[in-house]
């Protein structure tokens, strides 16, 4: 083979791969574990990526070959003593149609490793994230986890470009609260497992992520590991290069579904300092609201035109900051509608039932 992708395409009768279909309790082999969905056909759909030795990565989210390559070659290759695998060190382990917070459990629950790293299918890392990651994790034995920043991929298309400035420019989705600690470190309550190294004992002791849950289960995490009282850091030097979703409709879609998962997330761990996950639905019945009431009282008109006008204002300065005029344009269309649509997606959560856990 001509790379460690080629090892992996090739699946059906190669020595180089495995596919193991025993339980999870028995001993597994050390090596590289890639969790599928489909037994017959494991390529089609894998959606974790594990290796048994010092550190554990966990790759979650669908993957179909668009961006899995770059990531595989960067993590197999890589000149480390985690990563220095054999070719006949590749398993596929079918999971079935689970959620990507259960292949993740399944993955921890295989490995004897001091931590677990994840990241998604759609994403890299940078040469040092994890070499990053271990120093900050041995610094104090009180952070429990660490992750970084999601910059955009070199060489990324425009509508993925766009999607990435609006989650984490401080209008679009905002950036979370946060208190620094021990220099350029800040403590925050929440980080994404797109970029998320976390000590073993504490998936152990906290049983892992909320498999009910196809997101925000990272943040439900992170809630815990708080509780538990441990750190959630954020390093600007833990970090990985990620594929987002394309606007319009693939963001949006995911950006409904961000909400609508913290509003399940929220009604049983709702606390006064969460209360800023409630600002897009409160903007989005002010916004409905608003209206309905200028309509039957015209002296209502001025103050909410005012009030249009002073947002469209914050968003047209912020769309400025993402330099092109086509960014511009696209940033004056997709901050508001990301803010209605996270909005209606978390309003929709708070009315439905909740499902019951998929472990």
């Amino acid at each position: 083979p001509r790379s460690v992708w080629d090892v992996f395409h090739r699946w059906q009768g190669e020595v180089y791969y495995t596919v193991l279909r025993r339980p999870l309790s028995q001993d597994l082999p050390r090596g590289v574990y890639l969790l599928s969905r489909f037994e017959d056909q494991p390529g089609l759909d894998v959606t974790g990526l594990f290796w048994l030795e010092n550190v554990t990565v966990g790759v979650a989210h669908l993957c179909k070959g668009e961006f899995f390559e770059e990531l595989l070659d960067l993590l197999l290759s890589r000149p480390t003593r985690e990563a220095a695998l054999p070719p006949e060190g590749l398993y596929v382990l079918a999971t079935g149609p689970v959620y990507p917070s259960e292949k993740r459990n399944r993955g921890y629950r295989m490995s004897t490793a001091a931590y677990c790293a994840f990241i998604d299918s759609d994403a890299y890392p940078q040469p040092d994230w994890l070499a990053n990651a271990f120093r900050i994790l041995a610094q104090n034995e009180r952070i429990g986890c660490v992750g970084g920043p999601n910059h955009i991929p070199p060489g990324s298309p425009l509508l993925q470009r766009i999607g990435t400035r609006i989650l984490f420019c401080k209008l679009g989705v905002g950036s979370f609260p946060s208190r620094p600690v021990d220099g350029s470190l800040l403590e925050v309550k929440e980080m994404a497992s797109s970029n998320l190294i976390v000590r073993r004992h504490l998936l152990v002791d906290l049983d892992g992520f909320d498999s009910s849950l196809l997101t925000a289960e990272d943040a439900r995490l992170c809630f815990q590991i708080h509780h538990a009282g441990f750190k959630v850091i954020f390093s600007h030097d833990v970090a990985v290069f990620h594929h987002r979703r394309s606007f319009p409709w693939p963001f949006l879609r995911s950006i409904f579904r961000y909400g609508h998962d913290k509003a399940w997330l929220l009604k049983t761990m709702f606390t006064p300092d969460k209360s800023y996950y409630l600002v897009p639905t409160l903007f989005d019945l002010g916004l409905l609201l608003g209206g309905l009431a200028c309509a039957f009282f015209p002296l209502l008109r001025w103050p909410y035109g005012i009030v249009l006008a002073l947002y469209a204002a914050a968003v047209g300065w912020q769309s400025l900051a993402f330099g092109s005029p086509l960014e511009f344009l696209l940033g004056l269309v997709g901050i508001p509608a990301t803010h209605i649509t996270y909005g209606l997606g978390f309003g929709v959560g708070l009315i439905t039932k909740n499902r019951k856990s998929k472990t």
